[in-house]
């Protein structure tokens, strides 16, 4: 499996958002389809796909890709 760690880029936007680099409204703003992915769970897929871990607060709308990769049968072991 190939892994992508986006925490080096979730810590850049924090610090330049308690820096006052960037607004509240720039980085809370989950789309409504990863508001709802939050709140509830999914259900399994037998399917290859792409998988993305985001963060969300369902209060402020914040929103941070986390982690992204590949999952199925072709990536397995």
């Amino acid at each position: 499996m190939r892994l992508v760690d986006y925490t080096l880029v979730k810590r850049a936007t924090l610090r330049d958002l308690r820096g006052g680099r960037l607004s509240r409204q720039e980085v809370c703003d989950a789309h409504p389809e990863l508001l709802r992915a939050a709140r509830n769970v999914g259900d399994r897929s037998v399917e290859e796909c792409a998988c993305y871990v985001v963060e969300v607060c369902t209060e402020c709308f914040w929103n941070h890709l986390t982690q992204c990769y590949l999952l199925g049968r072709r990536h397995a072991g």
